[in-house]
């Protein structure tokens, strides 16, 4: 069942929208609708690196290898550049291209709802998508909310911070859930969201997998003591050490410091 606006209202304390703005302050008379509420758009974006995507290209090919996922915890960001629009400042993305960014409110979902969110028809219209996925919130999440920006039509499209981009309707659940997001057994992965890129290789069910079919290149210890040791500030660096372990045959290695 989706909330009213007078139940939305009523919900306002525990759904703690959070604009850190003054100058854009949440305004719950403008943007509470019937059945949903108004979103903004953040004017924090993360963009790929040039120069590393560039290079993917010539030398192994724009792969996401879903193979490799401990080794993401070195530098999980390394191919993004997170970006922060000043007021007035714009970003424009071109046709067929994808720009991640957020929500500018910052709320939480409680116990006993769940949320959905959609883009609005106006910039449907225009050939812009607010995500690709993940339009669903789990009871118990809180943070700013990832936004997925695709420009599907043949045009550019320059956007600016604080469009009302998308809508949040809430849903009232059945009964309260046994356990909500964060919970420790469900090892939720974004906690306290900061909206940014994926942690796609946190997710229990891809380490079992890569457990189960034995497509890591180093023993599950060794890459725990990489992972805690080593921190790259240069992305190029640690990219040529992620292309050297992908080399290395099972078994070659026989500890972190031999092969750092």
């Amino acid at each position: 069942m989706y909330l009213s606006d007078r139940d939305i209202r009523e919900l306002l304390p525990e759904l703690e929208f959070e604009a850190r703005n003054s100058h854009h302050a949440f305004d719950p008379d403008e943007q509470i609708q019937p059945c949903s509420v108004d979103l903004r758009l953040s004017n924090v974006f993360w963009r790929r690196r040039r120069g590393h995507w560039l290079r993917r290209r010539l030398h192994r090919g724009p792969t996401v290898d879903l193979r490799r996922s401990h080794m993401q915890e070195i530098d999980p960001r390394r191919d993004w550049r997170k970006l922060e629009l000043l007021d007035g400042e714009s970003v424009t993305i071109r046709p067929g291209q994808v720009v991640m960014t957020r929500i500018y409110e910052r709320f939480r979902i409680p116990p006993g709802y769940a949320g959905k969110v959609e883009g609005r028809s106006s910039y449907a219209r225009l050939g812009l998508s607010i995500h690709c996925t993940g339009d669903f919130i789990n009871p118990g999440w809180h943070g700013f909310l990832p936004l997925q920006l695709f420009n599907a039509s043949p045009f550019p499209i320059k956007i600016l911070p604080y469009l009302p981009i998308c809508q949040l309707m809430i849903i009232k659940l059945s009964s309260l859930p046994v356990r909500s997001y964060g919970d420790d057994e469900l090892a939720s992965k974004y906690v306290n969201d900061d909206g940014g890129p994926s942690y796609w290789w946190r997710d229990r069910t891809v380490a079992a997998l890569h457990k189960e079919l034995g497509a890591a290149n180093l023993p599950i210890a060794i890459q725990n003591e990489v992972v805690d040791l080593v921190r790259f500030e240069d992305v190029e660096l640690l990219d040529r050490f992620e292309h050297f372990v992908s080399r290395r045959r099972i078994g070659e290695v026989d500890n972190a410091d031999t092969l750092l």
